[in-house]
């Protein structure tokens, strides 16, 4: 139902089943949207890590970490709101009240699977205990058999109770970016802004800076069209300064951890209600959130700070589970020509559904077989196809649930291709 006052209506519920403090992550996500528009103009200035990507996203992350780890130094040092939340309440808030932080058991309530992936990571020390997805907090409310449209609304606890229509804007795609622009304005002015539609769940932002320069920031959701995004980067078709990268469609509102039903259209409602509850808000950018701006004064020094860096940043890391490197087998010699490449995963999943079989199989044919001879023959680890094991690569064919004959059919094709010759013999395939 449309409830404006549902998030005032959730802190009683959660006091009442015996939380003590509720605070709001959107109050995080101005401290992060501050870090991240200081960070972003840093890098423009020096033109650096270009193009910044947004780290908000766990799930897309972890997709940068294991399919583009030639990026990870673009990604975006400061942590998520969650996890920048947990640190303040662990390392300041608790000194202030005078609790030992190991006392403390955050709780985290987020529209998002990976979520507790991301609490996971050795990072982050712990900082967040435990993560609830929205789906499994309404199952908890069911079961106090309370009605939460009866429940009087009450304001999140502060110091963290208090955001701006920035912070609660990255509930939804384009929010993060948005938020970073108007930081941007306050630093440096902004004279015009233009979006345009490029595709489902694609945008481009051209940003007009005071000072002359040109911003062209991407909003993307979906990994399927971040895919195209980057790959668009890395071949330099697409040239941007900021990219802003949701997992999940229309953002946050559409996390694989809400309730159902979760269809595009349940998504769209969720946005409009965002809508309705930021303009509500009568802060529109971080830079007005005052306990963000003391949280600064007292501690975190200024943007981009040591101590800043110490609590609210982190780094990432390559999670291929093995590495790109093949192993030669059968090689041939740089400058022959006509050859074909044949790599057989020896991945776990591959290696025990028969893909050393083919190998052993692969490497016979090439010795014995006239046409063969052109086969250059490698091991290679994980082709990301487990699902479809065992799989082998022609050139740059993948065969999946490969046998010997379906991978001599390619290999021979291949080599037809290269040579130019319908004549190669298939008398011995």
């Amino acid at each position: 139902e449309d409830d404006v006052a549902a998030a005032g209506r959730m802190v009683s519920l959660l006091k009442m089943i015996g939380f003590k403090k509720v605070f709001d992550v959107a109050f995080a996500a101005d401290l992060v949207t501050y870090e991240e528009a200081h960070e972003f103009v840093e890098r423009l200035e020096k033109g650096v890590k270009l193009p910044q990507f947004t780290s908000c996203c766990p799930a897309w992350v972890k997709f940068a970490e294991q399919y583009y780890p030639e990026y990870i130094d673009n990604l975006s040092s400061v942590k998520s709101p969650q996890m920048a939340l947990g640190a303040i309440i662990k390392r300041f808030y608790a000194k202030e009240i005078g609790v030992d932080p190991k006392d403390i058991v955050l709780v985290s309530i987020m529209p998002c699977t990976a979520k507790k992936f991301e609490a996971e990571r050795e990072e982050f020390n712990g900082d967040v205990d435990i993560v609830l997805t929205t789906r499994e907090v309404v199952k908890i409310i069911k079961s106090t058999g309370i009605d939460i449209r009866m429940v009087e609304p009450e304001p999140f606890d502060r110091p963290f109770g208090l955001s701006s229509q920035s912070g609660l804007s990255f509930g939804k795609s384009g929010g993060v970016l948005g938020s970073v622009a108007n930081v941007i304005n306050e630093l440096i002015g902004i004279k015009n802004i233009e979006t345009k539609q490029i595709s489902e769940g694609v945008r481009l932002t051209t940003i007009e800076l005071s000072n002359g320069k040109v911003v062209k920031g991407m909003v993307v959701f979906g990994l399927g069209n971040t895919r195209k995004i980057v790959d668009s980067i890395k071949v330099g078709e697409l040239d941007v300064d900021i990219v802003e990268v949701m997992a999940c469609n229309y953002g946050c509102i559409g996390g694989g951890g809400q309730p159902y039903p979760n269809d595009s259209r349940t998504r769209e409602k969720r946005a409009r209600i965002l809508r309705e509850v930021q303009s509500i808000d009568v802060l529109i950018s971080p830079t007005e959130n005052f306990h963000m701006l003391q949280l600064y004064e007292k501690y975190l020094n200024k943007p981009l700070s040591h101590e800043s860096h110490e609590v609210i940043h982190t780094h990432y890391k390559h999670r291929r589970r093995v590495q790109e490197e093949e192993i030669d087998i059968l090689p041939l010699p740089e400058e022959s020509e006509d050859k074909v490449k044949v790599s057989v995963c020896l991945g776990t999943s591959c290696y025990s559904k028969g893909s050393y079989e083919i190998l052993e199989k692969l490497i016979s044919v090439a010795n014995k077989e006239e046409w063969a001879r052109n086969l250059e023959i490698k091991g290679t680890f994980c082709v990301e196809n487990c699902g479809k094991a065992p799989n082998v690569v022609v050139n740059d064919i993948i065969v999946s649930e490969a046998t010997i004959e379906k991978v001599k059919e390619v290999a021979l094709n291949e080599l037809r291709r290269t040579k130019g010759d319908s004549s190669v013999s298939k008398s011995n395939v």
